[in-house]
Parts: structure tokens; sequence; C-alpha cells
């Protein structure tokens, strides 16, 4: 599941298809994209199964729904091939959730990912020239015009505006930060301390998804480690940027505690919320291994009893 401040984006399930089927009614449904419209609930779950049999294929089209934090669905963002082989993207947000920039905001975050999964250095946005919202939103999530003239759209040659997206239009560290501090008010010259991946060994559930999700708000390092960078250890107050795999930025946090101790002696209620674990027990043979491949790393013996610093953090704000 993808997660923004508002929203998430996750695959489709059977249970959707009475939204799906409402959602599909729409007048501009019926206008741009008469082919995605669904006269009753069983055509659209007919839909659904068939989106569900392409999740772990490679030709698409790659379907997720959208909805609300509180599980509201509100439409969809898709990749498709298209006629002449290229990847294209589509969104559809309900009439009702409209104005809110619900359909950038899920495509801020879904094209990093689609890119990602299918390898692609691109990915196309096509609408109608009529139908500025569209189009708008395109420019929004950082598309940029191609193409403006006759073009086939839905098997008619018709005014179109195609764009294009690639992973490397997609905005940097700084630029990220530098919307945060404007957007949420803070002082321009407030600083972040660093911008970090915890995904780059995980080869379980991405780390970052259980930040987004809420459901890890603290990480540990060794005092050893920032011993060997030579830099200031975390501090209460202190912003970071965390970023996915690709170095795109995704959320800032805030340091709210940092509690430094002997491994030997942290508290499960501290060691929980890394939400990496089941109990203590485990908690401490994944960090007794993470440490001996950071004491090989460092070329340093192991620490009988290492001393850990336990961050807790919050995420501050989601692009």
């Amino acid at each position: 599941m993808l997660t923004t401040n508002r929203l998430h984006i996750l695959p489709f399930t059977t249970d959707r298809a009475a939204d799906l089927h409402r959602l599909s009614m729409d007048a501009d449904m019926r206008a741009f994209l008469p082919d995605e419209v669904y006269e009753n609930e069983e055509a659209a779950l007919r839909v659904i199964q068939l989106v569900m049999d392409e999740y772990e294929g490679d030709r698409g089209p790659f379907v997720y729904a959208v909805t609300l934090t509180d599980g509201t669905y509100i439409g969809h963002v898709e990749a498709a091939l298209t006629s002449d082989g290229d990847w294209e993207v589509g969104f559809h947000i309900g009439a009702q959730f409209g104005g809110n920039g619900y359909a950038a905001e899920a495509l801020h975050v879904f094209l990093p990912f689609i890119c990602e999964k299918l390898e692609l250095d691109e990915i196309l946005g096509i609408c109608l020239e009529e139908n500025i919202p569209s189009w708008k939103t395109l420019e929004k999530a950082g598309f940029v015009l191609e193409y403006e003239g006759q073009g086939r759209y839905q098997g008619f040659v018709r005014p179109i505006r195609r764009y294009v997206w690639t992973p490397a239009q997609a905005e940097d560290v700084d630029d990220f930060w530098a919307r945060f501090v404007k957007e949420q008010g803070f002082h321009p010259k407030t600083e972040y301390r660093e911008a970090l991946c915890l995904d780059e060994e995980d080869e379980g559930e991405p780390l970052l998804t259980l930040v987004l999700n809420g459901k890890k708000t603290a990480s540990v390092t060794s005092r050893r480690f920032w011993d060997w960078l030579e830099c200031d250890l975390p501090e209460e107050g202190d912003f970071s940027i965390l970023t996915d795999r690709s170095g795109r930025p995704r959320c800032v946090l805030e340091t709210m505690e940092v509690h430094a101790m002997p491994m030997s002696k942290m508290p499960w209620e501290l060691a929980s919320l890394e939400g990496e674990d089941a109990d203590l027990e485990s908690w401490r043979a994944r960090h007794t291994l993470r440490l001996a491949a950071e004491s090989r790393k460092l070329r340093r013996d192991p620490e009988e009893d290492p001393e850990l610093l336990l961050e807790v953090f919050e995420v501050l704000w989601q692009a």
C-alpha cells in the first residue's frame, strides 16, 4: 500500500465492486472515458477480477484503488499499455471528491512506484485538449507537455495533449525541503539534519511503508556508528527527510526523543516502537546480527554490550 497524508493507494479487491460502479457513472467518465463506465455492479466486479489477475504479470493494466485514510473509496490510478506499446497513466477521482487535489497527490506516489515496478524510463499522460482538469492535474504531478494537436483518443482522432513524466523529474531533496518549509510556515532558514533511506538493505516489508503507515515510530543506531561518522548525535527537535530507494523524498520526520543505553538495558516498551519485531528476544537477535555486520564493515571487533541510540520520531509531513 502507498500512502500520503490523506490517501491510501492499494490493490483492488472484489468488495470494491459497488464503489467502482457508482463512481464510474460520473458525467466526466461518460464524456472522456466511456470504456470505463460500468452500468451495474456485476460488470464492475468482472473488471475488478480481471484487474486482480494482472497484478502479478507484466502486461497490465495495473489499476489501484484510491481511498481516503478512513477507507472511503474515491477513485483509482492506473498504468496501461497504449496501442503503440508505450505505458500511459490514467486516473479518476469521483465528482463528489473533486477540487481537493487528490488526483495529483495520488500520482506523486504512484508514478515512482509503477515506474520502478515496470522498469520504465518514462510514462505518458494523454488527455483531450478540452479536459482542462485532467491536463492541469498532469502538470501539477510533474508531467511535461510533449505534444499538442490532433491525435488518437478512444479510437478517434481528436485534439489532445500528450505529456511525459520520467523518474528523473521527481522532486529532489532540497526542493522537497523548501516546499515543506514554505507550506508549513517554518522560518526559511530552518535546516534538516539528514536525508536517509531506511530500505537500502531491507529484504522484507519496506521500512518506509511501516513509517508512513504509523507502524514504525523509532529507529536504532549504535553509538560507535556515530563516532565513526564523526557526526553530532541526533537530538530532540531535529528534522530528517526520509527517501525511497530511488532517492525520492517521501516525508519529513521530527525527532521527539533520543534514548541512549546498552542493548541489554533497552526495555521492550521502547524497542517495540521500531515496529519490526514480535518481542524483545527477536529484537535483540535482529540487532545482534545487524551490529555484527556493522562491525565487519567498520573493521572493528564486535562489542559485548553495545551502546545504542533509539530515536523516537513523528512523521511531520508527507508530500
